[in-house]
């Protein structure tokens, strides 16, 4: 299998991840199917979202341009027991020529912007930096509750989340995702999500915090969390029995 070949007049080398095989360049904008036998045949579409250009494999899952570059053409990730992270000499995640790429210490993503285009359960999310989400120009309802349908009764959840076609996912999830959560992660142990005012339902990126779970203003904030839940649970369940061994 040949390693290295010139296609289109660009520099290219094959990176394998799972079951996906692919001729990548060395300038970050070309991606060609890989051929058995080392051929090509077409490109790939290079989708694009905050964390950098990616392509999709034949099961929908992404491979990012960037780890597969500086996979090919830079030197490797240090073995040094620490923690690292791809790291864009421009700043520019766009930009994954090989001589733009660097393994950098890890640290958590912090971003100022106020909307930031995700990519979550087959989708482009548009996540803000108030808590709001949108797909395709609408606002996604938050839900802070499930149903059971087998006792008709509807129970708080600890993580409102929203739904992306058929998933759920936790707001908390995604405000992490788009680095709107204050403070760096890095070199906390058990990092957890605060909501600084204790509302467990304030998504806004000013009232996020990383902070340990040994952190005594989490376990408050776990606290009232909970009496939030039960709260919302009876909330939900006006003039219905709600068995004490669900609270």
């Amino acid at each position: 299998m040949p390693f290295e070949r010139t296609i289109g007049g660009k520099r290219c080398r094959v990176y394998n991840e799972g079951y996906f095989w692919g001729w990548f360049a060395d300038t970050g904008d070309f991606v060609a199917h890989y051929v058995k036998g080392g051929h090509y045949k077409g490109s790939y579409r290079i989708l694009k979202q905050h964390l950098g250009p990616f392509v999709m494999d034949d099961y929908g899952n992404r491979i990012f341009i960037a780890r597969a570059v500086i996979t090919c053409f830079c030197p490797p990730k240090p073995n040094d027991g620490k923690s690292y992270m791809i790291g864009f000499k421009d700043g520019n995640p766009n930009n994954c020529d090989y001589r733009n790429l660097q393994w950098v210490e890890y640290h958590y993503k912090n971003t100022t912007v106020p909307k930031v285009r995700i990519y979550a359960d087959g989708e482009f999310v548009e996540v803000y930096s108030s808590g709001k989400i949108r797909v395709k120009g609408q606002d996604l309802s938050v839900v802070d509750y499930l149903y059971d349908s087998d006792m008709d009764l509807h129970w708080g959840l600890p993580d409102p989340s929203v739904r992306v076609k058929k998933n759920k996912i936790p707001v908390d999830d995604l405000m992490d995702a788009a680095g709107y959560v204050q403070g760096d992660d890095a070199d906390i142990e058990d990092p957890k999500i605060l909501h600084r005012d204790m509302d467990y339902k304030n998504f806004a990126s000013d009232n996020l915090e990383w902070v340990a779970a040994s952190d005594p203003r989490y376990a408050e904030y776990c606290k009232k969390r909970e009496e939030d839940r039960q709260a919302r649970t009876k909330e939900l369940n006006v003039g219905k029995h709600v068995p004490d061994y669900w609270k």
